[in-house]
């Protein structure tokens, strides 16, 4: 573990209590009945803990997208080929996306990180952080090296650092990158200890024999490269990607230097969860760790139509939507 990595980790600490009570002894002072706003009285009072006051204050928001390409995209994974990731890394760069009426609606700046796409993007207007062109294979070796997941965790890092420097108040992370529910997948199944197939969509709208494609990829890759499940770096490496382990940078950053984090979405999810798995060398558990089982993060079942939310408490360090 490098020194970056470690020193985040040590400073992530639990939710301020006192500035809790106030929010929620502030809240019982309002001309309203007790609870009636619900989950947006639970969220103010989270939000409090986080950033240690009795009155949250959210002014600077930014929406940080992660990009990198699949090695296991050649194994079929995926509806659309690998090349599709440049594009839409570009279609967020002119603001033609989802994302990015998303952040005009709620005045926030997207942040766009070439993590590892497997194009020359060094013309684009972004953050050009690039460890590799793209993750290997998994199904046939590691996805990288132990060195590179820790750059890329360490990328998320860095980003929001900087971005704490020009005021950040508040995050939501995202990702891009073709075959990435193939290793969000793949991540939740080992650090989960769930069947593949419990724990496996179809993603870009694959077919059902896809689909069984699919899953048969995601245990060969975790046969082939025996991924330990206490070590989530170890995970990352192995069947994880470097969009992956840079919102895993990102959320450790958030926790430690007490900003609020809007997740959304299996693979954001997937990287809270291997974040929460993150231990200081020697020390106990620095992210407090849900109960429930893994798999009962935002798990979606494509092929009954349902899905299972992200327990909600309201001692994370995160938000969830």
């Amino acid at each position: 573990m490098t020194d970056l990595l470690d020193h985040t980790i040590r400073h992530v600490r639990p939710l301020d209590a006192d500035a809790m009570r106030l929010a929620e002894a502030r809240q019982l002072q309002l001309t309203k009945p007790p609870k009636a706003l619900g989950r947006l009285e639970t969220l103010s009072i989270q939000l409090a803990g986080i950033q240690r006051r009795e009155r949250p204050v959210i002014v600077d928001k930014a929406i940080a997208v992660m990009a990198a390409d699949h090695g296991v995209v050649a194994e079929g994974v995926s509806a659309f080929p690998a090349e599709v990731t440049p594009a839409m890394v570009l279609n967020m760069v002119a603001g033609g996306a989802a994302i990015n009426v998303i952040g005009r609606h709620v005045g926030a700046r997207v942040v766009i990180s070439d993590v590892g796409v497997n194009a020359d993007l060094s013309a684009a207007a972004i953050r050009h952080d690039k460890i590799r062109r793209g993750t290997a294979n998994m199904a046939q070796g590691p996805a990288m090296s132990r060195e590179e997941a820790v750059r890329a965790v360490e990328t998320g890092i860095r980003l929001v650092e900087e971005e704490m420097e020009k005021g950040l108040d508040i995050i939501a992370t995202g990702e891009v990158g073709i075959g990435n529910t193939t290793a969000a997948s793949a991540v939740i199944a080992v650090l989960s200890g769930e069947p593949a197939p419990r724990v496996t969509g179809r993603g870009t709208g694959i077919t059902r024999e896809a689909l069984l494609g699919k899953v048969a990829t995601i245990e060969k890759a975790i046969a082939v490269n025996e991924p330990d499940r206490l070590d989530p770096v170890d995970v990352l490496a192995k069947v994880g990607g470097l969009d992956i382990a840079g919102m895993v940078g990102t959320y450790l950053a958030c926790a430690a230097r007490r900003v609020p984090v809007v997740t959304d979405g299996l693979i954001s999810n997937v990287a809270a969860l291997a974040a929460m798995r993150c231990k200081p060398a020697g020390g106990p558990g620095a992210i407090r760790w849900w109960r429930r089982r893994a798999c009962w993060l935002r798990r979606y079942t494509w092929r009954s139509g349902r899905s299972s939310a992200w327990p909600r408490r309201a001692n994370s360090p995160w938000l969830t939507t």
